[in-house]
């Protein structure tokens, strides 16, 4: 397995052909940036993790360049996390919710 950090500013990601664990520790280097960030998977199984301990709400739109990720992570303490996703997302991804 692969770990792979998201930071502060526009994050393009590539996974490769393994197993790889991308964490975002900070949803703020995540969601609240003018353009979304690219994060391709590739092969393998991939996750995208959300750590942060705060409430967090990821949408559809922050999730747009989001490729070959077959999981969504929300693993921080807070009481409220939230993702929220339509129809064209889904038709693009298959993606497990934990």
């Amino acid at each position: 397995m692969i770990l792979l950090m998201v930071v502060l500013g526009v994050d393009n990601i590539d996974g490769g052909a393994r197993n790889d664990q991308i964490n975002v520790s900070n949803d703020a280097d995540f969601i609240s940036l003018a353009s979304p960030e690219t994060i391709d998977g590739g092969a393998g199984t991939d996750t995208l993790s959300f750590t942060e301990d705060a409430s967090i709400t990821v949408s559809n739109t922050d999730l747009h360049n989001l490729k070959n990720i077959e999981i969504i992570e929300f693993d921080g303490n807070a009481a409220v996390q939230n993702i929220t996703l339509d129809d064209s997302f889904l038709y693009k991804q298959w993606i497990n919710i934990h």
